[in-house]
Order: structure tokens, then C-alpha cells, then sequence
């Protein structure tokens, strides 16, 4: 019998006991849009958004053991357990998802030596590539080839005073300040462990830098004596 399973925050499946009976299968996700019937007007019109909707992922697993009802419980703890997750699969092993867990679901014990049940799987569009978690220390003028799509990194300084991290022209500026600084161009905040710095930066336009398809370059100037990024590649 063929061990299918997936992990979860680090953990496989099967040290809960909870086995697949086909490999996890993901559709690819549809970008959003917004519908607007306007009167008079055959049909509708569609106003395409930058953005990409969820993935619903319906996993059939089984527990095979004495006493399946009790695993089974157990199981779902584990998978209920709440919250975003770390999704990874055997056969996609160079990507993972950001998930949750939330949907309730049956059961079918058998003999109590088998369990069958459903979990509905609701991840985010992105499939995250694992090389993009990898830190890069960058040289001034230094080139990055982003073979995915834009993605925001994370960027960290040291400094010695003030200055500027600019990519393909779209600057940070730093007030002057000695130690590091982390500008996370997601969540658009810059701190040091767990001491805010928003205070020190500032963007071109109040725009946060990203890694567009193609060649990055990456120049800095100034008190910055050292800049190493966490890419963040994704792809769909």
C-alpha cells in the first residue's frame, strides 16, 4: 500500500497515523475580479484585480489501526489545531503552501480497525519556494534574477549612521542609527527583533521595493555597510 501523506508545520501525516489514498491535488487558483451589471447593457463587465483567490484542497485520508475511532480523534486535533500552516508534500518538494485547517468533518469507522474521513484544505494562491527562504548577502550594484513572480522581500541593513537601499530605483531611506535594520516589504514595517524601527525609514512614495521579474539591481549608499535579503520566490 502506497504511503501518501503530507506534512504540516514540520510534521508528516503519518506520525499521526493519517494516511492518504491518493497524493494531495491543487487546482491552479483564479484571479479575483468584481462584477458590474450596468442597465442596459447586455451581459456584465468584469474588472480584473492584481490579486488571486484561495485553493481548496479535499484530502481523503484513512487511520489504520486498532482502535481507529480514538485515532482518529486524536487526528483531528492535530489537524484542527487552528491558525495558518505550513503545508508540504512529497511531490512538489521544492514548494510549500500557507493553509488552514477549518471545515469539520465525518467519519467512517469500520470494525474500529479503519477510518475514513475528509479534510478540506484552504490554502492561499502562492506556492512558496523554498530557495526563496534562503538569506543572500548582496554586494553594492549587485544583480538578482527573480525567475518567479514579484515578490516582497525582506531586507535586512546594518548601518553606521544614515543612508539608502535603492532596487531598480525605489528607495528606503534610513535615518542615522547604528546596528541593524529589518524592512520587511510585506507586512510594510521595519523593526530589530522586537523593537519597532518605523521611525528610521522611509519609502520612494510610499512604496515598499520589490523584486520584479528579470534582473534586480541592488545598490546602496551611504552608512550602509551591509545588505542581505530573504527573496521570498513565489509562483503559482
Amino acid at each position: 500500500m502506497d504511503n501518501y501523506y503530507f506534512m504540516l508545520d514540520g510534521e508528516s501525516s503519518l506520525d499521526h497515523g493519517i494516511r492518504l489514498q491518493s497524493p494531495l491535488s491543487f487546482s491552479k487558483p483564479s484571479r479575483k475580479y468584481e462584477t458590474i451589471s450596468i442597465p442596459g447593457r447586455n451581459g456584465s463587465l468584469h474588472i480584473t484585480e492584481q490579486a488571486f483567490d484561495d485553493v481548496i484542497c479535499t484530502a481523503r485520508c484513512f487511520e489504520l489501526s486498532e482502535g481507529a475511532e480514538s485515532a482518529v480523534g486524536a487526528a483531528a486535533d492535530w489537524l484542527m489545531a487552528g491558525g495558518l500552516r505550513r503545508l508540504e508534500t512529497p511531490e512538489d518538494p521544492d514548494v510549500f503552501r500557507v493553509c488552514r485547517i477549518v471545515e469539520g468533518y465525518e467519519t467512517d469507522v469500520r470494525a474500529n480497525t479503519l477510518g475514513v474521513f475528509d479534510v478540506e484544505i484552504t490554502c492561499q494562491p502562492e506556492r512558496w519556494r523554498k530557495s526563496g527562504e534562503d538569506e543572500i548577502t548582496v554586494g553594492n550594484g549587485q544583480t538578482l534574477t527573480n525567475s518567479w513572480r514579484e515578490s516582497k522581500p525582506l531586507i535586512k541593513a546594518t548601518l553606521a549612521g544614515s543612508g539608502q537601499i535603492s532596487i531598480n530605483g525605489s528607495s528606503i531611506s534610513f535615518l542615522s542609527h547604528t546596528g541593524e535594520i529589518w524592512v520587511d516589504c510585506t507586512a510594510q514595517n521595519a523593526y530589530f527583533d522586537t523593537e519597532n524601527k518605523n521611525n528610521l525609514i522611509s519609502v520612494t512614495n510610499g512604496v515598499f521595493p520589490v523584486l520584479k521579474p528579470g534582473e534586480n539591481t541592488i545598490a546602496f549608499s551611504g552608512a550602509v555597510s551591509n545588505v542581505r535579503i530573504i527573496p521570498r520566490w513565489w509562483t503559482l
